[in-house]
């Protein structure tokens, strides 16, 4: 009888440390997926060039804003909708450059119920396959937006896709997590 016990024992102690050991070598291989996609969005970041009036917004109006442009997102209950519906341009280069310019300060956004918010298919998505889906729309940026453009101009350059500002948003509420 008492082998039994210490058999059992043997097996469960054998276990958890099979267990523990996993645990530890999957979460260096996230650790290691993280601090890439820090450095390859960092990198990817450094060539985003902002409109000189974007580059003096200060850290508080950058989170009304963000704020703000959060509060319209609701309202268009864009979570109802799938990626496939969400390519009409309704969102302007000034509303994408305050987001951008948010990344650039290592600013976030807290949003504890995205997933109440965001289309499923991008609030399941993890921070890197997010940060892949950032290229595109900051070379789309690098192309069509100038340094030199107004507010008004910037406010005026409907080029957005609401795909595209669901992206940036919901990125910027995960990347740091």
């Amino acid at each position: 009888m008492n082998t039994i016990i210490v058999v059992a024992l043997a097996l469960l102690v054998m276990v958890v440390i099979y267990m523990l050991v996993k645990k530890m070598m999957s979460s260096d291989s996230d650790v290691n997926r993280k601090d890439q996609m820090k450095k390859n969005f960092k990198r990817h970041l450094i060539e985003v060039h902002l409109p000189d009036v974007v580059k003096d917004l200060k850290t508080k109006d950058l989170r009304n804003l963000a704020a703000e442009l959060l509060k319209t997102y609701k309202v268009l209950e864009y979570e109802k909708k799938v990626l496939n519906d969400m390519d009409d341009f309704e969102w302007h280069s000034w509303q994408v450059s305050t987001i951008i310019k948010m990344y650039k300060e290592e600013m976030d956004l807290f949003i504890p119920n995205y997933k109440e918010i965001f289309p499923s298919e991008l609030a399941d998505l993890s921070a890197y396959s997010l940060e892949q889906k950032l290229h595109p729309i900051f070379d789309k940026y690098n192309k069509e937006v100038s340094k030199k453009m107004s507010q008004k101009y910037l406010l005026d350059q409907v080029i957005w896709t609401s795909k595209d500002m669901s992206i940036l948003l919901l990125f910027l509420a995960k990347y740091k997590q």
